[in-house]
């Protein structure tokens, strides 16, 4: 690596050039921070990068680190190249600091901006420019979005398009741009804490360049309040750039996708209850490991998973299991509030969920029933040629000589239930159609209508914490296509969608951890 000092009439800058195989990527810093330019074997990747501070209605600029008029900064070196200084103009000051790492073929970047003034903004934006010359028409760009877990791209227009906005959203993960050449400019943006994106074709201002915004702050901007940000930029060559955007895709595809159908003899290969003793009203689950045979494990007359209990006092019941996939939530401050999301936690399986109301010994086991479907009756029933093979044939002729039922049990468990002084039990209605606990102890809800959140379990949090302080103990959640449903039409609907009849796992998880708020904050619920 070399570092050179350019001295010019105009520009004083640093070129940093780095080579790894066969490529050298230079980056041209200007005394301010700005980058000017990043080059690779004569090629443009990107120009101008630099913090700007746009007036309200985007009336020009307060200051833009590439004017060295609306910037005083002083620029060392102790490992990192750092500089520290003023953006200003109008009225305006925010002191800033900018740390700048090189490393192989990588820039790493780190800002803190912090006003000294009260004032109004369109923006504080990290921007940086794509020429069009040889790249409108030819180079194109991708993006993606982890929390969303959805994927964007598009070719440079060759001619400026009616609608110049190429690309808006809240946030991106991730973005990157393919020269003609085959390099490319990958932006890591997981770290900028950024409230926007916009990537637009700027011929729309009389300017023959593709500009990246990258928004940190809008509005208001207080004095002494603190705004920071990290961009790693990384440049690849051809291969290296194909090869990270097909491991992308492939690991949003895994994340969306839950595998449904199963093919293998009837077999239960584990059953983990949660607990060996609990409290009465507590809630045991069981996990069961299970191999079988079908194509929607929510469909019962393909395959269904139970627990037979006997209470201590002799009383049988049959508690139906489902299917299921845990998640864990993560969170990410926009800026403008946590957003948030649901990841994968291992594969999905059957389960059986039962609150003891009983003190004493339960005994359980779990049974899992399998219905085989001759492939005669599958045919018949999915092409139609049958007029009889309706969806009533089809369930109909499991019990006879086109089906078959098969049936495996685990061993007997033990349940041991505690007393639970503090529990009063469920809600019920009472004998004069009022509500009451199982103890015979009135039950009164006051509460709100809550209705949705589209699926955003921190709200429930806050709306929860919020009703418990005030005395409140219930909550109507409507649960449709935009929050928590199961089932919708397709494109209709927020969660992971698998088909009609096939209900979306991720939205079921998080009725569960609804259920789970509410009851650390005593609040019942109607759904």
């Amino acid at each position: 690596m070399r570092t050179t000092v350019l001295i010019s009439s105009a520009i004083l800058a640093l070129m940093h050039s780095i080579s790894f195989g066969q490529l050298a990527v230079d980056w041209e810093f200007t005394p301010t921070g700005a980058i000017i330019s990043a080059n690779i074997s004569g090629a443009t990747l990107a120009q101008n990068l630099s913090a700007v501070i746009v007036k309200p209605g985007w009336q020009g600029s307060y200051a833009d680190q590439l004017k060295p008029e609306n910037v005083k900064a002083a620029q060392g070196r102790n490992g990192d190249l750092v500089w520290k200084g003023v953006l200003h103009g109008d009225g305006v000051s925010v002191a800033f600091v900018q740390k700048a790492m090189v490393k192989r073929n990588e820039l790493l970047m780190g800002y803190e901006f912090r006003s000294e003034t009260d004032f109004a903004l369109e923006t504080l934006m990290l921007r940086c420019f794509l020429p069009t010359d040889g790249n409108a028409g030819k180079a194109r760009w991708v993006a993606f979005d982890e929390f969303s877990l959805e994927v964007f791209s598009g070719t440079f227009p060759e001619k400026l398009p009616e609608r110049y906005h190429l690309l808006t959203r809240s946030n991106l993960s991730w973005l990157m741009w393919v020269l003609p050449s085959g390099h490319a400019l990958l932006f890591d943006l997981r770290e900028s804490n950024l409230v926007g994106v916009n990537l637009q074709d700027d011929r729309r201002f009389g300017i023959n360049a593709f500009e990246l915004q990258l928004h940190l702050l809008g509005g208001k901007w207080r004095a002494g309040e603190k705004v920071t940000s990290k961009l790693q930029l990384q440049v690849l060559p051809e291969s290296e750039a194909i090869r990270w955007e097909r491991k992308m895709q492939d690991a949003i595809e895994r994340e969306r996708t839950i595998v449904l159908q199963k093919s293998a003899p009837l077999r239960l290969n584990s059953v983990k209850p949660s607990a060996k003793s609990l409290r009465r009203y507590e809630t045991l689950e069981v996990k069961v490991d299970l191999d079988a045979t079908y194509d929607n494990p929510f469909d019962p007359e393909q395959i269904s998973v139970d627990a037979e209990t006997i209470s201590p006092s002799g009383k049988q019941l049959r508690v139906p299991g489902f299917f299921t996939q845990d998640f864990e939530r993560a969170k990410r401050d926009t800026g403008r509030g946590a957003r948030e999301v649901l990841r994968k936690v291992g594969e999905p399986y059957f389960a059986v969920r039962f609150t003891p109301t009983e003190v004493g010994i339960y005994r359980y086991r779990i049974v899992a029933t399998q219905f085989v479907v001759s492939q005669e009756a599958k045919a018949e029933w999915r092409s139609g040629t049958n007029p009889k093979a309706t969806t009533l044939h089809f369930v109909s002729c499991l019990t006879t000589n086109q089906g078959e039922k098969k049936q495996v049990s685990s061993d007997w468990f033990t349940l041991r239930v505690l007393p639970n002084p503090q529990a009063k039990g469920f809600v019920r209605r009472g004998k004069f159609w009022h509500l009451q606990f199982d103890d015979g102890t009135p039950f009164v809800p006051v509460g709100l209508n809550v209705c949705g959140s589209g699926n955003n379990l921190s709200a429930y949090e806050r709306w929860f914490s919020a009703m418990r302080q005030n005395g409140a103990n219930f909550a109507r959640i409507w649960l449709f296509r935009w929050n928590m449903g199961l089932e919708w039409m397709p494109g209709d609907g927020s969660g992971m969608y698998l088909g009609l009849g096939k209900y979306a796992l991720d939205n079921a998880w998080r009725i569960d951890e609804l259920i789970r708020i509410a009851e650390r904050n005593g609040i019942y619920l109607m759904l």
